[in-house]
């Protein structure tokens, strides 16, 4: 637009100079066309603009974490006059983790029709996204002049982890479903669950689920499905705390998401039931997902990204009011802080079921030596994680 201003600039002083040459009829007539030009663009851009809606969808509300969610712009012009060019301009917020992007699009608008402009909006973290249109400018067929719409059009999606692996056995699994009862016995089964269905395999299905014979007469993989947990046998509860004003860093976050997403998809793929339990500061109160399939796993994970962080064990002290003995075998407390307040409460959990205490650290940072020490004398097994050691660190997990 600078360069066209500047070009403009020199055509209307080369045509006053023309007129003080040559002072003639037509050289007049010319100096107020051209001074008349952008006055007239204005006023055209400025009744197709009026009749102009944006509009924006996101294609998928779920995307991966650095895979990038498309999304959809639409300008739909019903005027008979064209814009030269439209400049929209976008912010996406992780509400999440505070990160936020901003870009900008530019495509020239036909007259009398809909204008699809595609996308991608990338986020570097987990959370829930919310893209936001905060404006667009629309500038006419020789972008002399400009008229700046304000909007506020908006979309959310959820970016969610992507899950490591767990090898680790469940060395007290048969104890889970002797003692929860984790599965439906309507047919008899006693000690296993009962195949309600099949599937072709996708990624995460256990190898050893996997129907052979039924494969090789489909010419696909088909896994079995079993019949879901109709109580729960583990108890997974994720804290979001900052024990100071500080809050965990953006990559500290991300490994927490990871974190809980790994251990609901182990305790999945072992056919083990479970609840996930939080704390949401919007709703002052502790939440409960009972988790038996992978679609109970992001609803949770999408559950979460709309929370946010406190500085106090809220879920730890929420649960430890109504926790009742034997409710749970394997308990798996993950948090972004872990204070000295914090383990002592932790030693009293302990004593409902096997207690796993997955502090997600800054960089190389490890617990104190007192919390160690603490948590050590309960035999309470935690894991100090961190981005270099997150996916070892999660094979010493005990169950």
């Amino acid at each position: 637009m600078l360069k066209t201003r500047i070009y403009y600039s020199i055509l209307i002083i080369g045509c006053f100079c023309f007129y003080l040459l040559y002072s003639d009829y037509i050289s007049l007539v010319a100096l107020l066309i051209f001074l008349l030009l952008p006055i007239c663009l204005w006023i055209v851009n400025l009744i197709a603009t009026r009749k102009v809606q944006v509009s924006i969808k996101m294609k998928n509300m779920i995307c991966g974490q650095l895979m990038g969610c498309p999304i959809s712009i639409s300008i739909d012009n019903e005027s008979a006059f064209p814009i030269g060019e439209a400049r929209i301009y976008i912010t996406s917020i992780n509400q999440f983790s505070n990160d936020a992007f901003s870009n900008v699009i530019s495509v020239p608008v036909s007259s009398d029709n809909v204008t699809n402009v595609q996308s991608n909006v990338i986020s570097h973290h987990v959370g829930k996204v919310t893209t936001k249109i905060n404006k667009v400018a629309f500038y006419d067929l020789l972008k002399l002049t400009k008229i700046t719409k304000k909007l506020d059009i908006s979309e959310s999606y959820y970016v969610l982890p992507e899950f490591e692996k767990i090898y680790s056995d469940l060395k007290n699994k048969d104890a889970l479903d002797e003692e929860s009862n984790v599965y439906s016995q309507k047919k008899g089964t006693v000690n296993s669950a009962d195949i309600l269905d099949y599937h072709e395999y996708a990624q995460g299905d256990m190898i050893k689920n996997i129907n052979w014979k039924l494969s090789s007469r489909l010419n696909e993989l088909m896994v079995k499905e079993f019949t879901e947990p109709i109580s729960n046998s583990a108890l997974i509860l994720f804290e979001l705390m900052q024990y100071s004003k500080e809050a965990p860093s953006l990559t500290q976050v991300d490994h927490a998401m990871q974190t809980v997403c790994s251990v609901m998809q182990w305790l999945y793929q072992n056919n083990v039931g479970h609840k996930l339990a939080w704390y949401s500061n919007e709703l002052n109160s502790l939440c409960k997902l009972d988790v038996k399939s992978q679609e109970d796993q992001i609803a949770v994970l999408q559950q979460i990204e709309d929370s946010s962080f406190y500085q106090e064990p809220k879920g730890l002290a929420h649960v430890l009011k109504r926790i009742e003995k034997h409710s749970y075998s394997n308990i798996f407390y993950i948090t972004t802080s872990l204070s000295y307040e914090a383990a002592n409460m932790l030693t009293e959990l302990n004593e409902f079921g096997k207690l796993n205490v997955l502090a997600i650290q800054k960089g190389n940072e490890e617990l104190s030596e007192a919390i160690q020490q603490l948590l050590s004398e309960h035999d309470v097994n935690y894991l100090s994680l961190n981005e270099q050691n997150l996916k070892q660190q999660l094979q010493n997990i005990i169950a």
